[in-house]
């Protein structure tokens, strides 16, 4: 079977992209944090899981991850990747070891995870820039600020029937609700918050430094997909 892998960097939105693509293919939800109960044996790579949907070894249309060895595009696949602002997804992926109060080196951060090899904010990115499969790639900021474009495209990408996107569109709010639910038993889920949030931790110069260190050590990825965010 087809596999459609869908690759991020950590926090970049790939559990709400991998919600509004079960939702458009009619796959059930599991939980944001399940991994889909995969071996990781696919190509014998210790990154990747041969996912599945449940404990009853249902194989899934997707799998939802942060590495990909790069001869695996290869092999029968679409590619999807999500891409957010390095200034909100690195400093978010590394608060879980941090406080707000506490400080700690920021440009350093920078270095820990913008550089191959492994997980690495550059690796989603360098992976759809050489891959010749059917790819889409979506920013995390045009999904939720215009997200009946965003669901349009990828809904067109999928191959899904307008009616079936429409029908999402029509209760976006719900299936909103119903994707952060996955993250918790709270029914009072958080609301979005702004699209500048994280980075906020970030100084002026700091962003700045970020911004000139990434497009030096990449320069043409760059141009092609990170423009967007230079201050």
């Amino acid at each position: 079977m087809s596999k459609t892998i869908l690759l991020s960097y950590p926090r970049s939105g790939v559990s709400w992209l991998r919600y509004l693509c079960r939702e458009l293919l009619g796959e059930p939800h599991t939980s944001a944090h399940y991994e889909d109960n995969g071996s990781r044996e696919l190509c014998g790579e210790p990154y990747i899981s041969a996912h599945y949907e449940d404990n009853n070894r249902r194989p899934s249309k997707f799998i939802k991850t942060h590495w990909l060895h790069s001869y695996f595009v290869d092999f029968d696949m679409r590619l999807i990747v999500i891409v957010r602002n390095y200034k909100e997804c690195i400093v978010r992926h590394n608060k879980a070891d941090y406080t707000l109060e506490q400080d700690f080196n920021f440009h350093e951060t920078l270095y820990k995870w913008i550089k191959p090899p492994g997980i690495s904010y550059i690796h989603p990115i360098n992976i759809y820039d050489n891959c010749d499969k059917p790819k889409h790639i979506l920013y995390y900021e045009d999904l939720l600020e215009y997200p009946d474009n965003e669901i349009a495209r990828l809904a067109e990408f999928l191959g899904v029937d307008k009616s079936i996107r429409n029908k999402l569109l029509t209760n976006y709010t719900k299936h909103e609700y119903n994707s952060k639910r996955l993250y918790t038993n709270d029914e009072n889920v958080p609301e979005s918050t702004s699209l500048i949030y994280h980075s906020k931790l970030l100084s002026t110069d700091d962003k700045i430094r970020w911004d000139k260190t990434i497009e030096k050590m990449y320069p043409i990825l760059y141009d092609r997909y990170l423009s967007r965010y230079k201050e």
